[in-house]
């Protein structure tokens, strides 16, 4: 079960029953949602729950409000009007709490702060950490148009890649604009894969060394086409995706025969050759020796 401060879960504090949720996941699993919270009804306070999370909530103000007020760790942190198309920051470690007795209509972005990491490194900003005051509205077109754009799709119409790149886009956009921090981007080879592409499609193909994984798996982690991920893999790599894991399985082959007295056809299907003489021909092409003799000389090399 999915747990954070959005759909249900935000709805309650919101009073609004069932409010359309988006719910999308980062290439590790993390989650990033929108919800839209709209109601007629005068509310007075909302607590937005609790205990304490570290997580971010970016909200969307699609309607006017005359008068609010934001308490955040326990004090009075931003008071006086909502004007619609105007977006506020609310850290949810700090218990924030809103006082507002209108009738309210906003869209909510949720992410943790792990996930917001994640999304920052994507866009090569490496600090989740946001320079912003709590509850205080601020003008930003990006979010305001990104917000917009967005607000069909919680309506019908769903389609996870173009929403999955919205999402992106606007917290990308968040961390580039409010981030306390400001850390040199890593270096990025013309034509390759990003550096958090790479660590990705690197653990993928590791995981996979015994049962190996589909091209379009790992390019869809890596958010790209599979032609492009290749591209991209072997600019950076010098290889192909393929032979960059047939690699790793011999280099995990010489970890098995250095270390145990497996045979050589129980470690040749434990690091996803398909059997003995297909371990045999891949080894012996990458290292010049068979592995049968590799093993012979073994001892002599670590004496």
């Amino acid at each position: 079960m999915l747990r954070g401060v959005f759909g249900e879960q935000l709805g309650r504090s919101f009073g609004v029953a069932s409010p359309p949720t988006l719910v999308r996941s980062t290439s590790t699993g993390l989650t990033l949602a929108v919800t839209e919270v709209r109601s007629e009804a005068r509310r007075g306070q909302i607590a937005l729950p609790t205990p304490s999370e570290d997580a971010y909530l970016i909200s969307l103000q699609l309607r006017d409000v005359k008068h609010h007020e934001v308490w955040s760790g326990g004090k009075p942190v931003s008071s006086g009007s909502w004007p619609r198309g105007t977006t506020m920051f609310y850290d949810l470690s700090q218990h924030p709490v809103v006082h507002c007795d209108e009738a309210f209509h906003q869209l909510m972005f949720y992410a943790s702060r792990r996930a917001m990491a994640e999304v920052c490194e994507y866009f090569d900003a490496l600090d989740s950490s946001l320079s912003v005051v709590p509850g205080k509205p601020c003008e930003d077109e990006a979010v305001r148009h990104l917000g917009h754009t967005i607000l069909p799709y919680l309506h019908g119409g769903v389609s996870g890649r173009v929403v999955d790149h919205l999402l992106y886009a606007l917290y990308g956009h968040v961390a580039e604009r409010y981030g306390l921090h400001r850390i040199a981007p890593s270096p990025r080879v013309q034509g390759g894969l990003a550096p958090w592409q790479q660590r990705r499609a690197r653990e993928l193909l590791r995981e996979s060394i015994t049962c190996g994984v589909r091209l379009q798996t790992v390019a869809d982690a890596c958010r790209l086409s599979s032609s492009s991920f290749r591209k991209g893999f072997k600019k950076n790599m010098g290889v192909s995706p393929y032979q960059w894991l047939l690699a790793q399985r011999v280099e995990r082959a010489i970890e098995l025969m250095q270390a145990t007295t497996q045979p050589l056809a129980e470690i040749a299907l434990a690091c996803g050759f398909s059997d003995q003489s297909h371990f045999t021909r891949t080894f012996t092409q990458k290292m010049g020796i068979s592995p049968g003799a590799y093993r012979r000389e073994w001892p002599r090399c670590a004496a």
